[in-house]
């Protein structure tokens, strides 16, 4: 679990949202705004959890491993919803180095 409760349980969405995930979007796009960028869209658990699963693709895990992470049981669940990560010809590891870099 990526945001538990104080007794170690799953909190809930909107909780994390509330508590988390809102005030961390709203310090970052107002640090984007400063220089000149885009903002993120809504921030949500689940587009960190998408985004997570498409960077481990991106940056070559097996799928399997990447089905372990994110609990899927199907292989169909992963290769279904995240086949255009997996066929892309970008070359993501550098794509992420240079925005790591850029935040630094």
């Amino acid at each position: 679990m990526v945001f538990p409760t104080g007794a170690g349980r799953r909190d809930n969405p909107s909780n994390v949202r509330n508590r988390f995930l809102d005030s961390a979007a709203k310090l970052a796009n107002a640090d984007l705004r400063a220089a000149g960028r885009e903002v993120m869209p809504d921030v949500t658990p689940h587009s960190l959890r998408r985004t997570f699963i498409s960077l481990l693709l991106a940056a070559g895990a097996d799928v399997p491993y990447v089905m372990a992470k994110a609990g899927h049981t199907d292989p169909k669940m992963t290769l279904g919803l995240y086949a255009k990560v997996i066929a892309s010809k970008t070359d993501h590891g550098a794509a992420l180095d240079g925005i790591v870099k850029a935040a630094a």
